[in-house]
């Protein structure tokens, strides 16, 4: 970069500081003397100091990258260090030293490394390399001279590093990808009726997309083992709104997975395991009709959880004391997702429902009650509110307890009526142990109240002071 190789040394700093400097400066163009507050911090000065120093023979390469922050420039020994490292939102700089030996103070050319760090670097390098590696490596007048045998091995862990990368960014994205093999770009226009294209077809890339839909399989099959119960088993406390949420990420995900299967080159790959008659070709009809029930069912109970979506933005907007009206109308809507969604109408499903409600009205009342507020006030008030949080977590109770002796009146005449047959302490087990609570707090109060007013720590009144 011409202008921040080579410099001046400025006595009485660093002048290596003011090369690293003009870099950061023509590339990131912060504010003014944003850099020097950057290097001027005792976490930047040690870092800085370990890596312009001499560096040991055949230790790693000291790294640095330097990012726009919320209060300047953010120096890091590395792409994710340091607890406030997050999503990037711009690109950043990145030093890295080529040897041991440190640079020097007029040029940092052949001894630091300089470029830019997307904002990013997953989806930069997954693009590069479906873009630019893999195009370069398939072109056959690039490798010309290699044997075959290597030039099938190099595409094949091409291919591999691809998958790998597809698969974190699934996991940062919440998206289930497919990476496809090795030679399913040409499969997929291949005519699988011809022989002739069929004897073409070389054993290395049937081989691959049999260990394709190995590898697809069991993906799917992860994805189709969750269940919206998951954050309750590891005990935590969800509200409702995390079951709207897992089934609408659910039937995306789905969706998404039922298109990657439904694509041209997926087609024919399955064509291609079909005539070559492959034992992998049944396992992935069974992927795809496992893929295509469940996509059915996730749609299916998100557009009946759809209505409740309404009730509870009414429900989260209200104070404590008006969301006893609301109950009613609350479970009358589950009553009807019950009896009209076959695909939710399971006791395990709707007890995880319940429980989450349950869960949201016990964080109502616990920030109606607020704790700690509760002890300071006056004790009338204190006693006001508990005895508002107890009637209305069992007015609930009893609702659920009215809907469900008169669940028939939810189905047609001709419809199978479906009970409620699962016990109600597993729906109320954490709302019963909050209940609990509530009373032993009731108690402590009135235990207060009925105290004389030395033993409330209220000064006794003197009746000679009067």
């Amino acid at each position: 970069m011409p202008g921040a190789e080579e410099a001046d040394p400025e006595p009485g700093a660093d002048p290596r500081l003011r090369l690293l400097g003009a870099y950061v400066a023509r590339s990131l163009r912060p504010a003014a003397g944003a850099w020097e507050r950057c290097a001027g911090t005792a976490e930047a000065e040690r870092l800085l100091h370990a890596f312009l120093g001499r560096e040991d023979e055949g230790s790693p390469q000291p790294l640095l990258v330097v990012r726009p922050g919320p209060g300047g420039l953010a120096l890091r020994p590395g792409l994710d260090a340091g607890p406030e490292a997050g999503p990037p939102r711009a690109k950043g700089l990145f030093f890295l030293r080529t040897g041991p030996e440190p640079p020097g103070p007029r040029s940092l050319r052949g001894a630091v490394l300089c470029g830019d760090v997307p904002a990013a670097p997953l989806e930069h390098l997954a693009a590069l390399f479906s873009q630019v590696v893999l195009p370069v490596l398939a072109n056959e007048k690039n490798h010309r001279g290699w044997p075959h045998v290597v030039c099938q091995d190099v595409q094949r862990h091409a291919h591999g590093l691809q998958g790998d990368l597809l698969v974190i960014l699934e996991q940062v994205n919440g998206k289930t990808v497919l990476p496809l093999p090795a030679g399913a770009d040409e499969v997929g226009f291949v005519d699988s009726d011809s022989d002739s294209a069929l004897d073409c077809t070389e054993k290395s890339v049937i081989y691959a997309i049999e260990s394709a839909v190995i590898q697809w399989s069991r993906r799917v099959q992860g994805v189709l083992k969750r269940e919206s119960s998951q954050p309750l088993l590891q005990g935590e406390n969800p509200t409702p709104r995390v079951e709207l949420e897992f089934w609408k990420s659910r039937a995306e995900d789905l969706e998404h997975v039922y298109n990657q299967l439904r694509a041209i080159k997926a087609r024919g790959m399955a064509r291609l395991l079909e005539r070559v008659h492959s034992s992998y070709f049944p396992a992935f009809q069974a992927m795809c009709r496992d893929v295509v029930a469940a996509l059915t069912e996730a749609q299916d109970i998100r557009t009946h959880l759809m209505p409740l979506s309404r009730h509870l933005e009414i429900l989260e907007s209200l104070e404590f004391p008006e969301v006893k009206p609301r109950l009613r109308p609350l479970l009358h809507v589950v009553c009807l997702i019950w009896a009209t969604c076959g695909s939710y109408c399971s006791p395990g499903r709707l007890t995880v429902l319940l429980q989450e409600i349950c869960n949201l009205l016990i964080q109502q009342a616990s920030n109606y009650l607020n704790p700690e507020g509760l002890l300071r006030s006056e004790v009338e008030e204190s006693q006001r509110k508990l005895q508002v949080a107890v009637d209305t977590l069992n007015f609930f109770k009893q609702m659920f307890q009215d809907r469900r002796e008169n669940l028939h009146t939810y189905f047609k005449e001709n419809q199978e009526v479906k009970e409620w047959d699962f016990q109600s302490s597993l729906v109320f087990v954490r709302l019963d142990g909050f209940l609990g609570r509530l009373l032993l707090v009731q108690v402590s109060v009135l235990v207060h109240i009925r105290l004389p007013a030395p033993y409330r720590g209220e000064p006794s009144r003197d009746p000679k002071s009067e």
